[in-house]
């Protein structure tokens, strides 16, 4: 009696697994490296390379290059020299003229299979912006398409490493039989928090588009822009903008100095006649040489009617030095000091400085691109964040040493040496905290006022 074969079970009929993707991927990647030489020069591949930013380092810049620019080609560009003048729109997705279509139909009957079959499912998959949704230690990370919603799960333990749920990556994930790796990954991610708003902008502005809808295959026609996107959102995290600091006028910070020269033998007619304007005080204080006098005025903001530091005035024995945070500052000052004195004392100079030239501040961008050089690059906004709250800090707690108008021109120090002092000086910390938690401002730098309250004894709040 026969066997009925119909009962006998079938093996799965899948060939792939993820080891064979990987090396179909290493023996693409090959031939198409030795392919793109065959097209251009070293020094025509050199001008592709200025597509990309500037890099802190030459080995993260030969990682981009490698990484992203050569695949991006190798898939996406179309190196043929007579397409200028052609409506790429119209014609068919993938491209027949770039360095994978042209690999395939110069040498099919050369190549094994298994690359075969691997370039053309990788020519058929566009490069996206791919949100993190899952990670799983040693094995791998699910993944979603921030455009077609289609989610992956890519085997690599690798990126495990260091991969966060949430980060948004830049990438080219090529399957077949349901096993996916990534072709292509871009060496720094996108943190959600700065880029996720961002990202679904730019996919909302392709919606806008003509086309057909979502789908992998018209993405495709989105090669340039989605390359570029992300490009410019490397150059962003390397070269970051600051918050914007303002002061207690509301005026954007900037350090400004002012310098005005006089007669030695005027002097003391100087002093004298600044010491008759209230809004300048006496510190009996010395700088270098200098007397230091303390300009003060009410603060604009609403509801305040509180006397505030506004700048420092220096009087050196043929010199007037005044150091403000703002433009708008200075510029007053200057007319103050010169309606008071008149001709007694001549402007020589006025310097500004932003808080991105200043010494502390540029530390702190190079530090988050060393973070990046160090390939902790997935955190560098974060890191400039915490060194531009050090510095922050730091502005706070010389509070302390400041002299304050309020408190009889004494320092927060001195003046918290009794208890009926403390008393004053508590109240004033509990006016400038009250002031910053009702400030709507998503910019403004917060400080945890207890730091200061423990530096001068007094009891946290």
């Amino acid at each position: 009696m026969k066997k009925n074969k119909g009962n006998k079970k079938s093996k799965s009929s899948k060939k792939w697994n993820v080891s064979k993707l990987n090396n179909a991927f290493r023996q693409s990647y090959r031939l198409l490296v030795k392919q793109l030489l065959d097209f251009y020069t070293e020094e025509e591949l050199e001008v592709f390379a200025e597509l990309l930013p500037e890099m802190p380092t030459d080995e993260l810049e030969q990682t981009l290059v490698n990484g992203l620019l050569y695949n991006w080609m190798f898939y996406n560009y179309n190196i043929k020299r007579d397409t200028d003048d052609v409506d790429m729109d119209s014609v068919a997705v993938p491209y027949e003229n770039t360095v994978a279509a042209i690999l395939l139909k110069n040498e099919d009957s050369n190549l094994k299979k298994d690359v075969v079959e691997y370039i053309q499912a990788a020519r058929r998959e566009p490069f996206s912006f791919w949100q993190v949704k899952k990670v799983i230690p040693r094995i791998g990370v699910r993944i979603a398409d921030m455009i077609t919603a289609e989610e992956r799960f890519v085997n690599d333990s690798s990126i495990t490493i260091n991969a966060i749920t949430g980060d948004i990556m830049y990438a080219h994930v090529v399957g077949l039989d349901n096993f996916f790796i990534f072709n292509v990954i871009a060496p720094i991610p996108l943190k959600p928090l700065q880029y996720r708003a961002k990202v679904n902008d730019f996919i909302e502005e392709l919606s806008l588009t003509d086309w057909d809808g979502f789908n992998r295959v018209n993405l495709l026609y989105y090669r340039s822009e989605f390359f570029n996107f992300y490009l410019d959102c490397v150059e962003e995290m390397l070269d970051p903008e600051l918050p914007n600091l303002v002061n207690r006028d509301g005026h954007q910070i900037v350090f400004s100095e002012s310098e005005y020269s006089f007669s030695p033998e005027n002097k003391l007619l100087i002093q004298s006649k600044l010491n008759l304007v209230k809004d300048f005080i006496d510190t009996e204080d010395f700088k270098d040489g200098a007397r230091v006098y303390i300009w003060s005025g009410k603060d604009k903001s609403p509801n305040s009617n509180e006397d505030i530091l506004k700048g420092h005035v220096f009087i050196g024995a043929d010199s007037i030095k005044t150091e403000c945070n703002s433009k708008e500052r200075d510029a007053e000052l200057k007319k103050h000091l010169l309606g008071t004195m008149g001709t007694l004392i001549e402007h020589q100079r006025t310097s500004h400085e932003t808080p991105e030239t200043k010494e502390d501040v540029a530390q702190a961008v190079r530090n988050t691109t060393s973070s990046i050089e160090s390939g902790k690059s997935s955190h560098s906004n974060s890191e400039l964040d915490k060194e531009l709250q050090k510095i922050a800090d730091k502005l706070h707690m010389a509070w302390a040493d400041d002299v304050v108008p309020a408190l009889g021109n004494r320092t927060p120090r001195a003046v918290a040496a009794t208890p009926e002092g403390r008393k004053a000086v508590s109240e004033l910390i509990d006016d400038f905290e009250n002031q910053q938690n009702s400030s709507r401002n998503e910019d403004f730098l917060r400080f945890d006022f207890n730091k200061l309250r423990k530096e001068l004894d007094i009891p946290l709040r």
